[in-house]
């Protein structure tokens, strides 16, 4: 899980800055594209439409609204927006794509990380290896946990 509902209410609530004034959180939209209902997102219950896209979550209420000028962080999460790309989106997607693909059939997979023989384009690119997150995409770790409580 991403962002619990938990997570959500304290991202959005207000805090205390080094000067000692209190000051409101910036979290102001998130877009979930794998529109995994009260998955990643836990706050995420129902799925927005291409019709209505945005709605617009109050945690202290723990409702969504699609009133606008509701409190809160507007979401969208869309079930079939994959399927909305144009056509040319995909196809220009794949050809940039195509060329790294010999690359990544001939890597021998089993060497450790530092160890992997591939170009620098494809392994910065690498955001887990080996069922860890690779060097450039620790932080992710520490700012799941950085005082958020999240597991």
């Amino acid at each position: 899980r991403l962002l619990t509902t938990q997570n959500i209410r304290s991202l959005l609530g207000k805090s205390e800055n080094q000067h000692g004034l209190t000051m409101p959180n910036r979290l102001l939209a998130i877009g979930d594209i794998s529109c995994d209902l009260g998955g990643s997102l836990e706050f995420i219950t129902k799925s927005t439409t291409l019709d209505n896209m945005f709605e617009i979550y109050d945690a202290e209420s723990d409702k969504s609204s699609t009133e606008f000028s509701s409190d809160g962080v507007l979401y969208m999460s869309i079930d079939n927006l994959p399927a909305q790309l144009p056509r040319e989106a995909t196809d220009f997607f794949g050809d940039q794509l195509f060329s790294f693909v010999p690359e990544l059939a001939q890597a021998d997979w089993k060497q450790s990380f530092s160890d992997l023989n591939i170009s620098p384009s494809v392994k910065n690119a690498l955001i887990t290896y080996d069922h860890q997150l690779t060097d450039d995409y620790k932080y992710i770790t520490d700012l799941r946990t950085a005082g958020h409580g999240s597991t």
